[in-house]
């Protein structure tokens, strides 16, 4: 289940783009995200893994070995969940890993590594460059974000309801799709490639930025061709360049409330003052936060509460006596305070 219909087309176009990423300089990781477990990223990451070119199976925490010389050896369409694992016991081979995922989206990067040749070690170089899909719960490094689309997952409502995916009967399909993807990358890479390398900018996203103008750019030679064959008019291309645009603008509301947490977290320290607990009225939170070059973003009350409830912090159903009259606000606790701190600061 997704939220916004247009994700199925941006993992659609992005996995035809696995069997000739090398056409590309850059190609783009997918990062596929939930606030909690269950919400379907294993599922996700299992059909791409089925349908993506020489892709692995899901993985946990790979060995930094196994990731360069899969990608080296078979142009491996890497496939890991439980992104933020990796490495989590070794701080060294955790920095060693990143390194090459943020190099890996490149064409023409390499991981150097010393090898024993006889008695003696000389330096060999293997590819980084390959299409990744990364799942996780917890934030990653932003140099990965940066190289990536984020997709969010959700629950699935009881009233949604989706075809289970049994993959010993649905085999033959796959391979069926499997095939048919590479033989029209075949037939149409020249075609997207001449796109790519003629193009002197795509139209619409002049406001992104250049890292994401990058990853974007081979996905919207590719929904050229699609369009083109198909005779719709830029009706691939439109969509993808309207949801990069979304995601990219959800990526900047995201910073911005994660970088007013510290702020948010400092004001009700000095709300509760050392108490457990303390009512303080919404004229009274929203003075303070105006206060703060960080939180000046919440221009009205109403902001103010849709801001808090991304917290779990509500205003009271009933209002409070408060100075002879009766006001609205929260009810400030320092177990509140405890958790957000921990999750997020």
């Amino acid at each position: 289940i997704f939220r916004d219909n247009r994700i199925p087309l941006l993992l659609a176009v992005w996995t035809i783009g696995t069997y000739m990423f090398k056409i590309f300089n850059f190609y783009g990781y997918i990062l596929v995200s939930s606030p909690v477990k269950r919400c379907g990223k294993s599922l996700l990451l299992d059909l791409l893994s089925q349908v993506c070119f020489n892709a692995t199976s899901r993985l946990v925490n790979p060995s930094e070995a196994y990731v360069f010389r899969e990608v080296d050896g078979n142009d491996a369409t890497l496939i890991i969940d439980e992104v933020e694992s990796l490495g989590e016991e070794d701080k060294e081979k955790k920095a060693n890993l990143i390194s090459l995922l943020n190099s890996g989206f490149q064409r023409g990067s390499q991981v150097p590594r010393m090898e024993a040749r006889g008695k003696v070690f000389e330096p060999v170089y293997f590819s980084a460059y390959s299409p990744k899909v990364f799942a996780g719960i917890r934030e990653i490094v932003d140099t990965i974000e940066d190289r990536s689309f984020r997709i969010t997952m959700v629950r699935k409502l009881k009233t949604e309801t989706v075809e289970r995916f049994i993959l010993r009967k649905q085999e033959h399909q796959i391979e069926s799709l499997r095939e048919d993807l590479f033989i029209w990358g075949l037939g149409n890479a020249e075609d997207i490639a001449e796109v790519y390398e003629n193009c002197d900018g795509f139209s619409g996203i002049e406001s992104l930025d250049d890292r994401k103008k990058d990853i974007l750019e081979p996905l919207l030679s590719i929904a050229s061709v699609i369009d083109a064959q198909s005779g719709e008019t830029l009706e691939t291309y439109t969509q993808l360049v309207n949801l990069a645009l979304d995601i990219a603008g959800a990526r900047i509301e995201r910073e911005e409330i994660e970088g007013a947490i510290p702020a948010m977290v400092g004001i009700a320290k000095n709300v509760l003052d050392g108490e457990e607990e303390k009512f303080v009225s919404s004229e009274e939170i929203f003075r303070r936060i105006q206060e703060e070059e960080t939180l000046r973003f919440i221009s009205s009350k109403k902001a103010l509460s849709s801001f808090l409830s991304k917290f779990d912090l509500h205003p009271i159903p009933t209002p409070r006596r408060q100075g002879g009259k009766s006001v609205r606000g929260y009810l400030v606790r320092q177990k509140w305070v405890d958790e957000i701190e921990e999750r997020y600061v």
